[in-house]
């Protein structure tokens, strides 16, 4: 029997995992679509896995990315965000790299070319666009592929898995709240009542509220949040890849693995779901409904 070949840069990883686990990584592939803060963090991480990506994002880095999103900085303000985390990809894995990219982004027309050779997928596309989400979910269940979906939240995160041949109630379309079989080309407004799991403790007044109506300068985010969602969505993609899933606990939807550093770590499974959120809110008391504003007033140094 023939030993497993290892790269030399995967040493460090033996014994977390076998020679043959790590091996079998590098025949896996993970099509992200979204690069910003969440798909940056997990591309980035994948790659220190050995894991091989397609990226598609259609945005570019601006200044307000560089507090948090892999691959943003000075140098690369203005570049595609696709492009940009490939060479973050690269720069890692060198001669073993075999990153496609589409810099125009996920739509109807090239997913299945996206698709094409992936062994899981992961959405990470902005919410405001359902239609993309719904679009990626139906052709990853017809390729019998899993789709992982998670959002950093304050200084934590939440993950969670769709299965391909999850039930009617158990997909990405009952996770935005909207029927199995609706219209992409006519999708009403979602609300993030739905996705979240988890409204942290330290959560600002009406902040929320303010995110949903679009009150705000910026989507707001900060470093750590993303870390651990690049950690704790990696770290599920790659034992979902090497058959591990069922030996941890299961954030498959409509359950979801949560992560805050600071309220404490938790799962919480569906039965939970609607009595933490309400727990969440009951806390806030009069303060949710408060209309937000920044602690202080503050001029932007440019």
């Amino acid at each position: 029997m023939l030993k497993p070949e290892i790269r030399e840069q995967d040493v460090a990883s033996l014994g977390w995992r076998t020679a043959e686990q790590q091996a079998c990584l590098y025949d896996q592939r993970v099509a992200i679509c979204g690069v910003g803060g969440a798909g940056g963090a997990v591309a980035e991480s994948l790659s220190r896995e050995g894991v091989q990506l397609t990226l598609a994002d259609p945005d570019s880095f601006d200044i307000t990315n560089m507090n948090r999103q892999t691959g943003a900085d000075l140098t690369t303000v203005g570049q595609n965000k696709a492009q940009s985390i490939a060479q973050v990809s690269r720069r890692i894995l060198g001669d073993y790299a075999d990153v496609r990219v589409f810099e125009e982004g996920m739509s109807e027309e090239n997913v299945d070319d996206i698709l094409d050779g992936a062994t899981a997928v992961l959405d990470a596309i902005d919410i405001a666009r359902p239609d993309l989400s719904i679009v990626l979910a139906r052709k990853a269940r017809s390729l019998g592929l899993p789709l992982f979906m998670g959002i950093e939240v304050g200084y934590g995160c939440s993950v969670t898995c769709f299965e391909p041949d999850a039930s009617n109630e158990h997909t990405v379309e009952s996770y935005f709240g909207l029927d199995h079989d609706v219209d992409v080309s006519s999708i009403p407004d979602v609300s993030i009542d739905n996705m979240l799991v988890h409204i942290p403790s330290y959560t600002s007044p009406g902040m929320i509220e303010a995110f949903s109506e679009g009150r705000l300068p910026s989507t707001p985010g900060i470093r750590p949040g993303v870390l651990f969602l690049g950690a704790t969505m990696s770290t599920m993609i790659t034992r979902r890849l090497l058959g591990q899933q069922h030996e941890g606990p299961d954030f498959t939807y409509p359950n979801s693995y949560v992560l805050d550093p600071i309220d404490g770590i938790m799962v919480v499974s569906s039965e939970a779901r609607q009595s933490h959120l309400d727990d969440c809110k009951a806390k806030m008391g009069d303060n949710n409904h408060k209309s937000f504003s920044f602690p202080e007033e503050y001029s932007v140094r440019r």
